[in-house]
């Protein structure tokens, strides 16, 4: 359960909805972290965080303060060498407690990060900050069996063999997409069970005479449709493509 609600955090969402001039602070995961120049020459970083609510891109200049604090988030700060680009490699993928004001640049408000701790990724997990399905685990899984259950016994066992063990687990925590549609924690699942119930549903209508329907050949058809996209996508700590999602996508 995400703990960006906790007293004086804000989400992604509610920043976005800040006027310009207005502080902010709130504990994200690193998406991106770029190191670019403006147009006079001055260096600063580029990046970008997630949470449970959305996304968030943000400029960081030369006097934000960067902290380190993983070994325990009480001890004293240490300053992070931001110039070496592995260090700002390694942020991606962990939590980090930012504070950060948003201002108006050419009439739009831009965010800006002042000062970023790298949080106990043991106590901040990052899997509590990712966006998930709004829909609860154990409703989509039990749409799921409902709709094994209703195939014949030799399409039924063939389904439960193939969504077994570690891919299950895996299916069930699986993004369906990187940046369209259901692309969170448990979108995989979400989307698969919906596009089987309209399957079935459509199906239905054509069950007359002269039309033959194998409805556990749709419903399987269904339900096997995107099982690709476990190789195509990574799920943790946020989505993205993995090498062969990006050459033969989820074939």
């Amino acid at each position: 359960m995400t703990t960006t609600s906790a007293p004086g955090l804000l989400s992604t969402q509610q920043i976005k909805q800040l006027a310009a001039g207005q502080t902010f602070k709130g504990i994200f995961i690193v998406t991106s972290c770029f190191r670019k120049t403006d147009r006079n020459g001055r260096p600063y970083w580029e990046m970008g965080v997630s949470d449970a609510h959305g996304t968030l891109e943000a400029k960081i200049w030369t006097d934000a303060g960067w902290w380190d604090r993983s070994g325990n988030v009480t001890e004293s700060p240490i300053p992070i060498d931001v110039e070496d680009a592995s260090v700002l490699l390694s942020l991606v993928g962990k939590t980090m407690g930012i504070a950060g004001k948003t201002n108006d640049f050419r009439g739009q408000v831009q965010y800006n990060f002042n000062s970023l701790t790298l949080l106990d990724q043991e106590k901040y997990s990052p899997s509590d900050y990712v966006r998930r399905s709004p829909v609860a685990p154990k409703e989509l899984a039990d749409r799921f069996e409902a709709l094994v259950e209703a195939c014949g016994p030799v399409v039924c066992d063939f389904l439960r063999f193939v969504f077994a063990g570690d891919r299950w687990k895996r299916f069930k925590d699986w993004p369906a997409a990187v940046s369209h549609h259901h692309a969170y924690a448990g979108g995989l699942l979400e989307h698969t069970v919906c596009v089987a119930a309209s399957a079935r549903a459509i199906a239905q209508n054509y069950r007359e005479p002269q039309t033959r329907v194998d409805m556990d050949v749709v419903i399987a058809g269904a339900l096997l449709h995107d099982i690709g996209k476990l190789e195509a996508y990574t799920a943790f700590p946020v989505p993205e493509v993995t090498t062969e999602g990006a050459v033969l996508e989820h074939v």
